[in-house]
């Protein structure tokens, strides 16, 4: 049997314990080539808000208790970001005293272009370039030194590789 606009829930045992229709009878609704944006786009909607639904509105409610919503409406979450964790400036210098380079070395023209790109950019173009590899758009605490990666403090790695296919990648689900 093919895929429906139906998601099962399942427990521990992979033994389905519900079954959610993502539309109305959407078990009956196949999933083909004409409609499977619009279930891609269901799917993802149950899967960040609708199975998570009443602790998600729990918790904006107790928000909302503490910040009205007008007041915080104005803002995007890289603004939401800041103001919890406040500006922090990025120095590049602290970042290259912090990396470590599997296949390179500092003073391999590779590693020269991006520190120099580096420090072209303004601020928001560092905060997002952080953000991609950390996770974070600000600076640890303690600064780059205090990196903290999957298997605790680990500094910024720069990793050669031969396959010319392959987009820059970022390990940031730590975070």
């Amino acid at each position: 049997m093919g895929r429906s606009f139906a998601e099962e829930i399942h427990d521990e045992n992979n033994q389905v314990i519900m079954t959610h229709l993502l539309i109305p009878d959407g078990d009956a609704v196949d999933l083909n080539d004409d409609n499977k944006a619009d279930y891609f786009e269901k799917i993802q909607h149950f899967k960040m808000y609708g199975s998570r639904q009443k602790q998600i509105d729990a918790f904006l409610r107790g928000f909302h208790e503490l910040v009205p919503r007008d007041m915080i409406n104005i803002f995007d979450a890289a603004e939401i970001e800041r103001l919890i964790n406040g500006a922090s400036r990025i120095d590049i210098d602290d970042l290259r005293a912090n990396t470590n380079y599997e296949g390179y070395s500092a003073d391999n023209k590779q590693v020269e272009w991006l520190f120099e790109t580096l420090k072209g950019f303004d601020e928001e173009m560092l905060g997002k370039f952080l953000q991609f590899i950390t996770g974070s758009s600000n600076v640890p605490l303690g600064g780059f030194a205090k990196l903290v990666g999957a298997d605790g403090l680990e500094k910024f790695k720069i990793i050669r590789t031969t396959d010319t296919s392959r987009l820059p990648q970022s390990s940031t689900c730590h975070n």
